[in-house]
């Protein structure tokens, strides 16, 4: 679907008419990408980095409110997690008089929490979720729908029509750099939803910025350091907010911050600051006392940046659509919000585009993934996790794949070594981290995101991709910078 051939193709026939181009490639435009696809619309998805590059990659893993209904749609990818959140003597509030769970119960979810005062815990409902694996399946699924999806294609300039009405976008492909090929995209539509770099967009129509942008990070742990059978939040000591510690494909996140941001037009990555890793560090140790935790047990840190719509703009979540001359914006969507804000986006511009039946919040997005065949090589957990993470494209895996690759690339983690290849060839992989960090999530659950086994695994990647030699050495070193300049601390 997504092999190394498909970019060429897929540029070549970019001046063909659209109905809808959606700009953008996190949860909200693949969630209106998928949608769109769905309809029968011609939609093109085109995103300025990799798909999940911005916070939609970088979020706190566990979605509550909607989680329930994302785990109905994606049984496999959504886990059903409470979230427990202990309750200490001396919070006040008739909230926290009735306590479903004992603190006995919660000491056997989390046996180094803090136990002076604890009195027990409230619980939330929600799901543990792979944020960037969520992402790539609705554009997956789109793409499978009829839809066409792009990444490293920059909407460098919008086309406007005679009366006045945006009428298509200038894409520039990235992967060929800084001065890569343009082609003229033209559409009926078009949906802005570029995430912090929204109001970027609206400029070159000269609209006012409406968003502000916020940045949260997590730090992530080994399970052997912060053992955790379960998620668990408690207010952090110095302000009161509430920080999460949730088990997470087999590593332990802790989040999230909350910081005013400025993400350039450059699009530089956000990184986890000293500051951020002092506050998230004095909260673990204040709930977890005696692991003796510290920067030293820091796997990795990412720091994930969202759009809120300011004053009047926003809706009640925070959440932003609006049509300006035939530019759809939408913005502030969020993992827990995204069917919402697709229906809203889609159901604005179906003046434009006639005929369209109206779009709900809570129609399906991912297909189930039905019967499968079971492989005996994997026990029914690593099934399972396969079957969330690929969905009906999971026959093809396992069809592909000698029994000995259905085996963990690390011990104790989820991501085996024949996704690894399965990804590399048909992932819609430009550059080595958009492997590591967000088709596998190795980047984040390993020291120094498995630069120092990159020799293990050189075998997988590099032939699938056609690099040579020089081209793997360059995407080697260009990795362990990012990795080092972003998600370490």
């Amino acid at each position: 679907m997504w092999g190394k051939d498909s970019r060429d193709s897929i540029w070549s026939n970019l001046e063909h008419p659209w109905d809808v181009i959606v700009i953008g490639g996190g949860i909200t435009g693949a969630g209106i990408f998928n949608y769109a696809a769905r309809a029968g619309l011609r939609v093109l998805l085109a995103e300025a980095n990799d798909y999940a590059f911005g916070g939609s990659g970088r979020s706190g893993k566990w979605v509550g409110r909607s989680g329930p209904a994302l785990e109905c749609d994606a049984p496999l990818l959504a886990r059903p997690e409470a979230c427990y959140r202990a309750v200490y003597a001396g919070e006040q509030g008739a909230f926290w008089r009735r306590m479903p769970l004992s603190s006995r119960d919660l000491a056997a979810l989390a046996p180094h929490l803090r136990a002076a005062g604890l009195r027990g815990a409230r619980v939330y409902a929600g799901a543990g979720v792979d944020d960037a694996r969520l992402v790539l399946r609705l554009i997956r699924e789109g793409v499978a729908c009829g839809g066409v999806a792009l990444n490293y294609a920059r909407a460098e300039h919008l086309l406007i029509n005679a009366r006045g009405q945006v009428c298509g976008a200038v894409l520039r492909d990235r992967a060929q750099g800084e001065e890569g090929r343009t082609a003229e995209a033209p559409a009926r539509v078009v949906v802005n939803a570029a995430g912090p770099w929204c109001d970027g967009l609206r400029g070159k129509l000269g609209g006012k910025p409406l968003l502000r942008e916020k940045a949260g990070s997590h730090l992530f742990f080994s399970l052997e350091r912060l053992p955790l059978a379960a998620a668990i939040a408690l207010p952090h000591p110095r302000d009161g907010r509430e920080l999460r510690f949730i088990p997470w494909e087999g590593v332990a996140a802790v989040g999230t911050t909350d910081r005013d941001y400025y993400l350039p037009e450059d699009v530089a990555e956000p990184a986890v600051s000293a500051q951020e890793v002092e506050y998230l560090l004095e909260g673990l140790a204040h709930a977890f006392p005696g692991l003796d935790l510290g920067i030293r047990d820091v796997i990795a840190g990412h720091a994930g940046v969202t759009a809120l719509a300011q004053g009047g703009a926003a809706d009640a979540g925070g959440g932003l659509v609006l049509d300006e001359s035939g530019l759809v914006t939408a913005a502030g969507g969020m993992l827990a919000t995204f069917r919402v804000t697709a229906a809203r986006a889609l159901n604005l511009l179906r003046a434009r585009l006639p005929g369209l039946r109206p779009f709900e919040p809570g129609q399906r997005v991912l297909e189930l993934p039905g019967e499968m065949p079971y492989s005996g090589v994997l026990d029914p957990a690593g099934w399972r996790c396969l079957a969330g993470r690929y969905g009906r494209e999971l026959p093809g895996l396992l069809a592909s794949t000698p029994p000995e690759e259905l085996t963990p690339i690390y011990p104790r983690l989820p991501f085996l070594w024949a996704e690894l290849r399965w990804a590399a060839r048909d992932g819609a992989v430009v550059h080595l981290d958009d492997l590591l960090l967000r088709r596998l999530r190795l980047g984040l659950q390993v020291r120094r995101g498995g630069v120092t086994e990159m020799e293990d695994l050189r075998p997988f990647i590099q032939p699938e991709l056609d690099w040579d030699n020089i081209r793997w050495q360059w995407e080697v070193a260009r990795y362990a910078r990012i990795r080092e300049l972003y998600y370490a601390v």
